[in-house]
């Protein structure tokens, strides 16, 4: 199921609330409620995801003097090269000290 209001849009937007009403009309309850959980799930995943890189790349900014940038520029490029998720070069980074390789 897709956003149901873009993010621009109030809460309180009488016509948002409207649209949103219209699209739930008829959704069982028990479907509305495994639908958010599903998304509080990924959305914890993704802060959680968001916190590891932010810290890896506060490791290398200090490590290496590089800006913000720069920092994320080495870890995308770590993890092209290593063909490894990014959160997890950012895990390793965070438990190592060190970029894969150095």
């Amino acid at each position: 199921m897709g956003a149901l209001m873009k993010p621009e849009t109030a809460p309180d937007d009488p016509e948002a609330v409207a649209r949103a009403r219209a699209l739930l009309d008829g959704i069982p309850i028990e479907d509305l409620r495994a639908i958010a959980e599903c998304k509080i799930a990924h959305l914890e995943v993704a802060l959680h995801n968001a916190r590891t890189i932010g810290v890896a790349m506060g490791i290398i900014v200090e490590r290496h003097k590089v800006s913000e940038c720069e920092a994320f520029q080495m870890l995308v490029n770590a993890s092209q090269r290593g063909n490894r998720k990014l959160r997890d070069i950012a895990a390793d980074i965070i438990y190592t000290g060190q970029l894969p390789g150095e």
